[in-house]
Formats: C-alpha cells, sequence, structure tokens
C-alpha cells in the first residue's frame, strides 16, 4: 500500500475533481484525495469500517482524473490489509462471505458442462462457455435460460458454468477465498475444452480478464448478441434512458453493443449526462450496500436524478438497487427476450431467501437439457 500512497502523493494535482464527482471521496475529503492519505497516515481510518468499506471501486475517479490515479485501488489494498491484519472479515462482512462459501459456489449450484456430446466434439461453439453469474442467476433465473438458448441456436457446443465468480470476497478484501474460486473456474474451463468465456455480468467480465490465464478469452455476452441483429418491433415508440454499468467503464464494444440491440428493436435511446466511460456506480458497486445501504441509496439517487425515462440496464444488481429506489427499471435481457416486458418495469427484486433457490434450480436445469 506504501507505493500507491506515495504515487497519489506525488502526482496528485489537488484539483478536486474527484472529490466533485465522487459520493465516497466527498465524503472524507475536503479538497483532494491527500485528505485521505492525511486520515491513512495518522491512523484516523484504522479499523474504521465505513471509511475503509462504502469506496464502491468504481474507478469514475480515474476516468476523471488529469493524471489517472484510482483512488478505489488505495481502498481495495485497505480492505485486503483489514483482512490480513484481523485474521479474516470483518463482523459485518461475516454473513456474506458465509454465503459466498456455502451457496454461491457449494456443490449444490456450481456445475460445469461441455455443450457436446461425445460423438460431436467438433461442433459449432465446443470451445466457448456460458458464464450468466450468481448476479442474475439469483434475480431472474429465466433470463439465464433465454440466453443460453440464444446463443446455443448459434452456437450448438457452448458449454455452461454456474456459480459466482468470486467478486464478493475480492471486493471485501478475502484474497484467499477469492483465488480458490478463480483457480476453481481456471479449472471447469479447462475440463470442459473451453477457450472463450461468455460472461453475462459486467462485473465477471472485468474481474475474470483480471484473473484468468492469458488463453484464456472473457467477453461480455452483450458484445456478442450485438454482432447480430434483431428484428424491430411493432409500434415500438418507448423512449429510454440507460444507465452503463459501472464495471463496464473502458467496455466500449459492450456498451456499444447494448445500444444497438435497443435500437435494433426499435426503441429510442436518449443518453443521460453520466453515461457509458463517465457512468456513476449504482450504488451498489465494492459491496458498499453491506455496510451502509442509506449510503448506497444515495449514489443510486444520483444516477436518477438524471433519468427522464424508463431505465434500461445490463447489471441485475444495478436493476434490483434502481429498483429499491423506486425507479422504473428493466434488464436489457428481458427486453430482448421478454415480449410482456413492460410488466416487469416495477416488479421489485426477489426476497433473499427466494432467490437462491434459483441457484440449484439452475444446476438442475443445466445438467438436465445437457446430459
Amino acid at each position: 500500500m506504501g507505493k500507491l500512497i506515495k504515487k497519489i502523493t506525488d502526482e496528485c494535482l489537488k484539483c478536486g475533481t474527484c472529490v466533485n464527482k465522487c459520493e465516497y471521496l466527498s465524503k472524507y475529503c475536503t479538497d483532494s484525495p491527500l485528505d485521505l492519505i492525511s486520515k491513512i497516515n495518522s491512523g484516523e481510518l484504522k479499523d474504521n469500517i465505513p471509511a475503509v468499506f462504502t469506496c464502491n471501486l468504481c474507478s469514475l475517479c480515474e476516468e476523471v482524473c488529469p493524471v489517472k490515479l484510482n483512488i478505489g485501488d488505495l481502498s481495495l489494498e485497505l480492505r485486503q490489509e483489514y483482512v490480513n491484519g484481523h485474521g479474516g472479515v470483518s463482523k459485518i462482512h461475516k454473513s456474506l462471505l458465509d454465503d459466498v462459501q456455502n451457496i454461491y459456489i457449494s456443490p449444490e449450484v456450481k456445475t460445469a458442462i461441455n455443450g457436446c456430446q461425445p460423438n460431436n466434439e467438433n461442433l459449432k461453439g465446443s470451445e466457448i462457455v456460458f458464464f450468466p453469474g450468481c448476479s442474475l442467476s439469483l434475480n431472474s433465473p429465466h433470463l439465464v435460460k433465454q440466453s443460453y438458448s440464444f446463443l446455443r441456436n448459434q452456437f450448438p457446443g457452448i458449454g455452461i458454468i454456474t456459480g459466482c465468480c468470486g467478486a464478493p470476497a475480492h471486493l471485501i478484501g478475502d484474497q484467499s477465498i477469492s483465488t480458490i474460486i478463480y483457480t476453481d473456474i481456471t479449472q471447469s474451463v479447462r475440463d470442459i475444452g473451453a477457450k472463450t468465456i461468455v460472461a453475462a455480468c459486467s462485473s465477471c467480465v472485468k474481474l475474470l480478464k483480471s484473473k484468468l490465464p492469458e488463453d484464456n478469452h472473457v467477453v461480455s455476452l452483450y458484445q456478442i448478441l450485438g454482432e447480430f441483429t434483431f428484428q424491430k418491433r411493432p409500434k415500438a415508440t418507448h423512449v429510454f434512458n440507460i444507465h452503463d454499468a459501472c464495471s463496464s467503464r473502458g467496455d466500449d464494444l459492450a456498451q456499444a453493443a447494448i445500444r444497438k440491440i435497443v435500437t435494433d428493436l426499435g426503441y429510442t435511446l436518449e443518453e443521460i449526462q453520466h453515461s457509458k466511460n463517465n457512468t456513476q456506480c449504482c450504488g451498489r458497486g465494492g459491496m458498499a450496500a453491506v455496510v451502509d445501504d442509506k449510503y448506497s441509496a444515495t449514489v443510486a439517487k444520483r444516477t436518477l436524478n438524471e433519468v427522464n425515462h424508463d431505465l434500461i440496464v445490463y447489471c441485475a444488481t444495478c436493476r434490483a438497487n434502481f429498483s429499491d429506489q423506486g425507479a422504473h427499471v428493466i434488464h436489457i435481457l428481458e427486453l430482448l427476450f421478454n415480449e410482456n416486458w413492460e410488466d416487469e418495469l416495477t416488479k421489485p427484486p426477489l426476497p433473499f431467501k427466494e432467490s437462491v433457490k434459483n441457484l440449484s434450480s439452475l444446476k438442475k436445469y443445466f445438467e438436465k437439457i445437457l446430459s
């Protein structure tokens, strides 16, 4: 962490741009990130859970910084230091880590299946695997099934890996658990002979790209979908705003694909002020809501204040948080695959106890159709 502190101390221009743009920095800094550095050096932030764990790790600070300093990197190192120094995650994060270990990556929900039958090893798509991730699987299992069905029609040999990418453990600073998850995914990809991982979650794309071996190509589901042309809907007069997932920052191909899909369908898009690589976090990035759900709601409302129409997202977590704030919001896959998508605009997220059942149900579904 010392090297990163020195880099920020040496290079920060004290312009205040990031502080003005970021809810987290504006809370803990007066003029510049150097205020945060001062609090770290003085020990003021030691064991201060909100100060260490509410940064959304969304990289907007880096995007707007004239010299491209990322304060989120410092926040992540602070979290890792906390976990290492305390022999594990904080009490407030314990239940989340338990869910990751006992639910999201348990044998009851994990599966890795090659889409090819033994006598069809050269079937188109045999080196591709679909990784829906836990967030979409928890909230919208029907969209996981429909996405896989579409992909399988185009790539009949495509496989499936269910479970978690390790982001929750990674974002709360537990490197040991997240490394176990990455290693397991890497082995699963090798076992089924895949080279390309198509991920439905922008966080999964970002994390797996950074953690998996270089011979594994990770690509967004939306980039793949954008390569196809979809039929214009009859009487498609609806106007939408769009919120880009903060984890898609820098993924210009995925961002462009989302817009192509919407316009292919015949709908109109109006950009909000903070979009594409300048997007703001929905509020739940970095697992911030685990520590402070009011803070998460405040961050969400910054984006919703810019919204004038029904909102399209392509992250299940974004959809859940904006819905919790009363927004009319829909996942892009709902718009694409569900003719009755308007019914989903005001539907609240599933209760957690109900949503976890979807993970084991999806495992059974894929094992049945691919057996």
